[in-house]
């Protein structure tokens, strides 16, 4: 018995991994978009129902994903029902990498990489002219009001930052990121590679700054002197450094002898760090494009820096992150946008908030907008730590853009500047006395939010704040900017009349049966969610699964992950994996993970392995309903570990279950 469970799971393991034949790869994603319209096509226009039949049976992939263009918008639907069901369908496969068809997205991507730089350049070239004539003057930005909001800004964002202090900001909060840069790609990008590959890369006007962070971090500048020397410093200094005691002349000769010694040290020991340092590092200023998913239709552009100037932007990044979060923009999360989006959804009033999102903003930040914004010290110093010029296509050309994606602080310091023309154009327009009179001073910018470029103000300021932001060269994206009607997006939530109608998006191929898992996992999702018609879209993607996984490696549903099939509680018992333990009175329901690989290895598959975890059913005090597996908060807890702890004399009982049993959450935790 216990010899075919452990085939079984070997099995499971296999099929999990298993390649999906290139035919049906390519077939398999029409056959659940034909299944999905004719499953919810009650409840679509008719219109998009033609149209989408058309585009499945000839398989026109262009055809299919510019679909959104005519039946995306909120504004076509009078209810959340009706919209929920034809943004499901739409978004289905929007993001999702077709092999088939004429989109060519890496040369949609080419041209919005080149507006980009084509629009921070008139706008570079529109603040220097009106720079010479002083903004209050002009009858432009007199009438927009911009001498004023600009003078508010650059206020708000000096007292935010406050006193300029590089080194003292860099030694605190130095740490790599997680993404390639210029010497190192993927998958040699973490931070073992990072510390210790041969050599560093740095923009020159970045050096010295990053030669002083090394050299104040010790265990970085150890880890150089070990690595050219071969040994801790201090085992091998007196033989390769010996100490000229007979030639301690001058300063050091009014010190004391072992106070003149270790001086000496300090300072040979310092310059060989240094040279060590030196001798590592290489000049690049410049940093490379390149082009990372997006969605069917275009990619996104983003640069990769030097490696050190990564360093050095994280810490000036993290360092705007902490300057916000005190002023009440917390860039750590976005339930604040997300909480707005609903009310904004529910409420219409003038007061009440809108949600605005920005068109290419990461690479729309022209420098002079920068300039004119930022003090001039902080300008300055960030201006040492970016790549002034870009390589693309083998051509090397100077940035008309501050900063793209790739640098380390481009989200903090464009929601820096968002949030700060964002609070002062609601200061102009007096919403903030409402609120601040009303609620109380805290709460003075109560419906002004910023997370990167979702921008969320009260539907007064959205006017005047959008045409600032086209002042300074920032487009709106009209798709996802709603200033009236019921619908709010922001930070990954979709509101319609105060009701979730976020849709999902398949981005992966189905290349593995474990992509098809996540396919079904997030149509069962939709199910949950009010589309029971979809279930037939379910069980045809469960016809492709093999039976082992669909039978065997089942769980709750759960709101993120994809280690299993998500299945109801009766539904796992069916499962052999799934076992009632006596002993700790707790089902044990098998879980997918993805294995880590060996340093040396980074190239082989990552291997699955089935762990297993530990769930209660629980009966709430309501009549003795089941509690639903989404309500449940879940603990990963090791059997392997469990056994061993009880097999060194542990007890069951070492393991407690703590909650309310009212509010269906339970936890574990060990009384020891």
């Amino acid at each position: 018995m216990l010899l075919r469970k452990k085939q079984l799971v070997c099995e499971v393991q296999r099929l999990w991994n298993r390649e999906i034949p290139e035919q049906a790869q390519s077939a398999i994603p029409w056959s659940v978009l034909a299944s999905v319209v004719d499953c919810l096509s009650g409840r679509l226009p008719p219109a998009l129902v033609e149209r989408a039949i058309a585009a499945i049976q000839s398989r026109n992939v262009r055809g299919w994903v510019t679909l959104g263009a005519d039946f995306g918008s909120p504004q076509l639907h009078e209810t959340h029902a009706s919209y929920f069901a034809s943004s499901s369908v739409l978004s289905l496969f929007k993001k999702f990498p077709w092999t088939e068809g004429d989109l060519k997205p890496e040369e949609k991507a080419i041209l919005r990489f080149r507006e980009a730089e084509m629009l921070c350049g008139l706008t570079n070239s529109r603040f220097l002219h009106y720079r010479q004539f002083d903004f209050a003057s002009r009858p432009l930005t007199k009438r927009l009001g911009v001498h004023e909001i600009f003078h508010l800004a650059r206020r708000k964002i000096a007292s935010w930052l406050g006193a300029c202090e590089p080194q003292v900001l860099l030694d605190r909060r130095v740490k790599h990121g997680p993404g390639g840069c210029v010497g190192l790609n993927r998958p040699y990008t973490t931070p073992y590679y990072k510390f210790n590959s041969g050599t560093y890369t740095v923009s020159s006007g970045a050096y010295f700054y990053a030669a002083r962070t090394v050299m104040n971090n010790d265990v970085w500048a150890r880890a150089l002197w070990e690595d050219k020397f071969g040994s801790n410093a201090d085992d091998v200094f007196d033989s390769v450094f010996p100490v000229p005691v007979d030639r301690f002349v001058g300063p050091l000769s009014d010190f004391p002898l072992d106070s003149a010694v270790r001086r000496y040290k300090e300072i040979v020991f310092f310059n060989q760090k240094l040279k060590a340092y030196d001798d590592r590092v290489e000049i690049a200023d410049y940093n490379k494009v390149t082009f990372v998913p997006k969605d069917a239709t275009t990619l996104r552009a983003i640069a990769m820096e030097p490696r050190l100037n990564v360093v050095l932007q994280l810490a000036v990044g993290d360092f705007i992150k902490d300057a916000l979060s005190r002023v009440g923009c917390d860039l750590r999360s976005q339930v604040r946008n997300q909480d707005l989006a609903y009310v904004g959804s529910i409420q219409q009033d003038s007061s009440d908030p809108v949600t605005i999102d920005l068109r290419m903003a990461s690479d729309c930040l022209a420098i002079e907008v920068v300039r004119e914004l930022l003090p001039c010290e902080w300008f300055d110093f960030l201006d040492s730590l970016r790549s002034r010029e870009g390589m693309f296509d083998g051509q090397r050309s100077s940035w008309k853009k501050f900063s793209s994606m790739g640098n380390g602080f481009t989200f903090e310091l464009e929601s820096m500047i968002f949030y700060a023309l964002a609070q002062s154009v609601s200061d102009i327009q007096g919403t903030t006395e409402w609120f601040s009179d009303t609620f109380g001073p805290a709460y003075k910018y109560a419906y002004v939010s910023v997370f990167g470029d979702d921008i969320i103000v009260p539907s007064s300021v959205s006017g005047q704040l959008i045409d600032i932001l086209r002042f300074c060269g920032f487009q709106t994206n009209r798709d996802k900017t709603f200033t009236s009607g019921p619908f709010r997006e922001s930070c990954g939530k979709d509101y319609y009349s105060g009701v979730l109608v976020r849709p999902f998006y398949m981005k992966r191929a189905l290349s593995q049966v474990k992509d098809l898992v996540h396919l079904r996992n997030n149509l069962k999702g939709l199910v949950y969610d009010g589309l029971y018609e979809l279930q037939a879209t379910v069980d045809l993607v469960d016809s492709f699964i093999p039976h082992p996984v669909l039978r065997e490696l089942v769980g709750p549903r759960r709101t993120s992950g994809d280690g299993y099939i998500w299945a109801s509680p009766d539904a796992c018992h069916n499962s052999k994996f799934v076992v009632w333990d006596t002993d700790i009175q707790n089902w044990i329901f098998p879980v997918m993970r993805e294995g880590a690989v060996l340093a040396t290895d980074v190239n082989a598959r990552f291997k699955p392995r089935i762990r297993w975890q530990l769930v209660q059913f629980l009966y709430a005090n309501t009549g003795g309903s089941p509690v639903e597996g989404d309500h449940l908060n879940f603990t990963s807890l090791s059997r392997d570990a469990f056994l061993a702890h009880k097999a060194s004399g542990g007890s069951s009982s070492d393991i407690v279950l703590s909650g309310q049993a009212s509010q269906g959450k339970i936890a574990w935790e060990s009384s020891t």
